[in-house]
């Protein structure tokens, strides 16, 4: 029973703290039920699960907002569908301490980018529809592959193409869900679920997607959030290859 009232607040803390930035929770959760004892393939269908449902709650209330352009939208959620499962199904494929030290690589990379991501608002600028798709593949397979939202990826790349804070925020936020749940579907099909992990873990998630999202459109600066997360994440990353090595 502790262990899930420990689950429980660490995966609240952690999505408010990244619904804030835009992004799904599961770089910092899946470690941590790493950490917790569980293991590596149950960890990453839950930190699934738990971005879909944060995620998903923060998509609600901007179509609500009616600040979602779904011509912008809708080809990342098609080709999320597609390579999803195929990310899911490689991680079968490759050991489990190569999908960690891709995972690690990944805290990594996304620590760098989030430093270097602007936060200030730029006005938005036309991609590509192909572009577009390339991107929603990269997300959709390092979705599955690593049981992540790819938000941190997803998030620079498009604030670097010239894409605007909030309007960023929105793509990632409508993404994320349909991602992220296809590839808990296949996760799934060959891993057995804690179903009470699950439940605490969705209840927490989503009351922290609520709290994360209310606050971004609350506080304007969210530099030091990201900073913050950063860090986070540099530290699970050198502790989890301390654990590998």
């Amino acid at each position: 029973m502790l262990i899930y009232i420990e689950v429980f607040v660490v995966t609240f803390l952690v999505s408010s703290v990244f619904a804030f930035a835009g992004m799904g929770s599961s770089l910092a959760l899946i470690p941590f039920l790493l950490f917790a004892g569980f293991n590596f393939e149950l960890s990453k269908a839950i930190g699934l699960f738990c971005n879909a449902s944060s995620t998903l709650t923060a998509t609600f209330m901007n179509i609500k907002r009616g600040v979602v352009n779904f011509s912008s939208v809708i080809p990342f959620v098609a080709m999320s569908f597609l390579f999803s499962p195929l990310g899911a199904i490689s991680s079968k494929v490759f050991s489990t301490n190569l999908v960690k030290v891709f995972f690690v690589v990944f805290l990594f990379i996304s620590a760098l980018l989030i430093i270097k991501q602007r936060t200030e608002s730029y006005s938005t600028r036309k991609i590509s529809v192909w572009i577009l798709y390339l991107f929603g593949a990269l997300v959709g397979y390092i979705s599955g592959l690593l049981g992540v939202g790819g938000g941190a990826i997803l998030a620079p790349i498009l604030l670097l193409y010239g894409y605007d804070v909030v309007a960023t925020t929105v793509i990632v936020s409508f993404t994320v869900p349909f991602t992220t749940f296809i590839s808990f579907l296949t996760y799934m099909t060959f891993v057995k679920i804690d179903w009470e992990l699950l439940i605490v873990v969705t209840m927490a998630s989503v009351i922290g997607g609520i709290a994360g999202n209310c606050l971004m459109y609350r506080i304007k600066s969210i530099k030091f959030i990201k900073y913050v997360i950063s860090t986070l994440l540099f530290v699970i990353g050198i502790k989890m290859l301390l654990e590998l090595f």
